[in-house]
């Protein structure tokens, strides 16, 4: 169910557990999007019982882990969240905090009357979440495997019951199987690009990168009429017109500082004794880090 029958998905979630019993940090999330009632958070109360709820954590408002005493972190295997809000402003705030918590081995840790320390941080997010948009994904995502769970056995309590019930009863002959199976330590280079992540991808993305990405074309030299600012802009903005839900564009500075942004710079060029700004290819040493998309120091005014 957790895979939805994807042989791939499940090698992959396999080699997940097994890192997760043997050495506890396995620096890959797990977002758990569905219905209710599919499964989703039994799943991860078994990874509890597999490494033991001594070292299980439920934490059922994630605004929780922003606070300044988090002693209750510190050692977490499993970090069971329950529905990751996706409110705007919500949203954002926890975007750094749960990619902090997947991939760093050392957490600062405080609690209360005593002084701060570094802490060891073994957390493996596995995120339950009813909603579309739960954690902000983009092309280089490396923190996260997102999976659409299946509803073959939706609200069938009888089925989940027994399920459990039968795990329990088998505990330490699943921990010895994962015990003595091979894993292979570095889960992101056997991770799946599923529909799901590519869903979430797209909803990340600004109309202005999809732009730049799929139907911004220079053609000629560096001063070609086509490569002229205000001609660019005048095709992101029709783009904007088809992109599809708001149609609301940046204004021209904006626009120009995402294209630096993402390497490609703008020049005053002299044509027949008119200085225009002309858009050049992208540098080729540039480095594409979308999590960077809309970070653009710019001060906006009210038509953004």
């Amino acid at each position: 169910m957790i895979s939805n029958n994807d042989e791939l998905v499940y090698r992959c979630l396999i080699h997940y557990i097994a890192k997760m019993i043997r050495v506890g940090k396995t620096k890959l999330g797990l977002v758990l999007m569905g219905m209710k009632g599919t499964g989703k958070s039994t799943f991860a109360i078994l990874m509890g019982w597999l490494v033991s709820m001594d070292y299980y954590f439920l934490e059922q408002d994630i605004s929780n882990l922003k606070k300044e005493f988090n002693g209750h972190m510190e050692n977490n295997i499993v970090l069971h969240i329950e529905e990751v809000p996706n409110e705007a402003g919500e949203f954002h705030k926890v975007q750094e905090i749960l990619k902090t918590i997947t991939t760093e081995e050392k957490q600062r840790i405080r609690k209360m009357r005593t002084n701060p320390y570094m802490g060891n941080q073994v957390a493996n997010p596995i995120i339950i979440t009813n909603n579309m948009n739960p954690v902000k994904i983009t092309d280089d995502n490396r923190r996260f495997l997102i999976l659409l769970v299946a509803i073959c056995e939706i609200n069938n309590s009888k089925y989940f019951k027994a399920l459990m019930k039968e795990t329990k009863e088998n505990l330490e002959f699943i921990r010895h199987y994962f015990y003595n199976f091979e894993y292979i330590d570095d889960l992101n280079s056997i991770r799946l690009v599923t529909e799901a992540e590519k869903d979430l991808c797209n909803l990340n993305t600004s109309k202005e990168i999809k732009f730049m990405k799929e139907a911004m074309v220079l053609q000629g030299n560096k001063n070609d009429g086509s490569r002229m600012l205000d001609n660019v802009y005048f095709e992101y903005k029709r783009f904007c017109d088809n992109f599809g839900g708001s149609k609301k564009t940046v204004n021209i500075e904006y626009f120009s500082k995402m294209l630096k942004q993402r390497g490609y710079e703008t020049l005053r060029i002299k044509v027949k004794g008119k200085k225009n700004r002309y858009v050049q290819d992208r540098n080729p040493d540039f480095v594409d880090d979308d999590n960077d998309d809309d970070k653009v120091d710019i001060d906006m005014d009210d038509d953004y």
